[in-house]
């Protein structure tokens, strides 16, 4: 209760100004941490997926151009 009345007059104590602060940046930089590996983890996964597709119809063209005399347009 003391806590309250000491945020709402605006005299807050150091140390529960600090105790907010690092409870805030401890679960804050979790949270961004852990999103952010999922987030690259999906991007490696489409990049790697976008990769491989474009490999398989370059090399299927070519395939298809020495086998077909096909010309690209």
């Amino acid at each position: 209760m003391k806590r309250i009345w000491e945020k709402m007059e605006g005299t807050s104590s150091d140390t529960a100004r600090e105790e907010n602060d690092d409870v805030r940046k401890k679960t804050g930089s979790q949270e961004f941490s852990k999103y952010a590996n999922a987030a690259m983890f999906v991007l490696t996964l489409l990049v790697t997926l976008g990769e491989t597709i474009a490999y398989m119809e370059l090399k299927f063209h070519m395939e298809m151009n020495l086998l077909c005399g096909w010309k690209s347009v």
